[in-house]
């Protein structure tokens, strides 16, 4: 069986619900944005807004400059986050039982093996968007491949080259078959892979720079990148070097992550005026994790995995793990640890927007049986020790193994 992703991005996903919400700024300029500064960041742009130069992440001020017809609209994350809850459940799970969330309104569906219920993928694919378009009222962009990065490049490219007055009069979605992704990824502008737009941050260049960039370099379309050597890789892109090579071929390692609520347990916070007050937020990062606590406490699972999850006023998002054990059932200690997580973590001036605190629970209810002698349990400490080791001197992209070897082996 071979496997095939969709990638669905519902285009002006808070701006389509504000709209249904409130007929009258249909043909208007719109954005999403907090409104209790002029300094904040614009969190989403109607199209027509993008045609007058206002794009995200735009300090507020600078978009009323350009617009003075502007709509601006402070976000509802709650109502976002409820319709997005309703579409996981409500619609993408009739498609595939198998999706994962990429961002607000955009969706990863791992639909492998569902020809005989959906027909071709071409016509799954056009029946999703029908659906979607005529039962709920949201335009979307479909893109389709062997894996998450063809399928979420393919998506990217219709988005860029096509208008939404084309996404009202049919369905667009875009299917890259088994075998033709290198020929689909030749022409397309190279800042459309995700390393090119890691290294774009990381380098903190401007949008409005990013063409002149990427010129200097002297490359231009994903077959520019594929030319270039194992050594040409490693000078410009460092230990990306494998990434870049992997990703301008068409190949991705990572699969559809299925989302699983019923493991989960968390608690969200969203500031109402972003904050990097390490006092306020470690007394918000308490709240969280008592209130994450008393709702474990009510189930008889033990504890596994603690995460803190944080969005910074420019939109950028970090999160730390916590690998919890049997010495952390107390909250007192649940707490220091937490704190201490978190007051580690932050590297960077810039306030914070949203704090979530998220634990996940084993389900057993006792402890698994090891049927392993103690020289083999001795053997595979080992093992685990040297992986560690390895990567603690090289990081956790230091390890490859079964395609992903073969795939390397065949770099220049």
């Amino acid at each position: 069986m071979s496997e095939f992703v969709f990638h669905l991005v519902i285009d002006e996903f808070f701006i389509s619900i504000e709209r249904s919400l409130d007929l009258e700024i249909k043909d208007y300029p719109v954005v999403v944005a907090p409104t209790f500064s002029d300094r904040s960041l614009i969190w989403e742009a109607s199209r027509s807004a993008k045609e007058l130069g206002i794009k995200e992440m735009m300090p507020l001020s600078v978009a009323k400059k350009r617009c003075r017809e502007l709509k601006v609209i402070h976000p509802k994350v709650d109502l976002y986050q409820k319709i997005q809850r309703g579409l996981e459940q409500k619609f993408l799970s009739k498609w595939t039982p198998c999706f994962e969330i990429a961002s607000p309104g955009k969706f990863h569906l791992d639909m492998s093996g569902t020809q005989k219920l959906f027909g071709s993928f071409q016509q799954s694919a056009e029946a999703l968007l029908k659906e979607l378009r005529h039962n709920l009222s949201f335009f979307a962009f479909l893109g389709a491949g062997r894996n998450k990065l063809v399928s979420q490049i393919a998506s990217s490219n219709l988005q860029n080259c096509m208008s939404l007055e084309s996404v009202k009069q049919k369905p667009l979605s875009m299917v890259v078959q088994e075998g033709g992704e290198e020929r689909f990824l030749n022409p397309l502008p190279v800042y459309l892979l995700p390393v090119i737009n890691q290294m774009i941050l990381n380098k903190g260049i401007k949008s409005s720079d990013e063409t002149n960039f990427l010129r200097d370099l002297n490359i231009h379309s994903i077959q520019d990148l594929r030319q270039l050597s194992a050594v040409g890789l490693k000078v410009l892109f460092g230990k990306e070097w494998r990434s870049a090579h992997l990703q301008s071929r068409g190949i991705d390692f990572d699969p559809v992550k299925r989302v699983d609520y019923s493991n989960r347990i968390s608690s969200e916070y969203f500031l109402e005026k972003p904050s990097n007050s390490l006092n306020f937020l470690c007394h918000r990062l308490q709240i969280l994790v008592e209130d994450c606590f008393l709702k474990w406490q009510k189930v008889n699972f033990e504890l596994g995995i603690g995460q803190i999850f944080y969005r910074y006023e420019d939109f950028k998002t970090a999160e730390e793990l916590i690998f919890l054990n049997d010495s952390y059932t107390s909250l007192d200690d649940l707490l220091n640890l937490f704190r201490e997580k978190f007051t580690q973590s932050l590297r960077r001036r810039t306030a914070l927007v949203t704090l979530k605190v998220e634990f996940i629970i084993e389900k057993t209810l006792g402890k698994q049986l090891s049927f392993l002698t103690d020289l083999e349990q001795q053997k595979s400490m080992h093992v685990l020790n040297l992986v560690e080791k390895v990567k603690g001197e090289f990081g956790g992209k230091g390890l490859f193994c079964g395609r992903e070897d073969e795939a390397l082996n065949k770099v220049g």
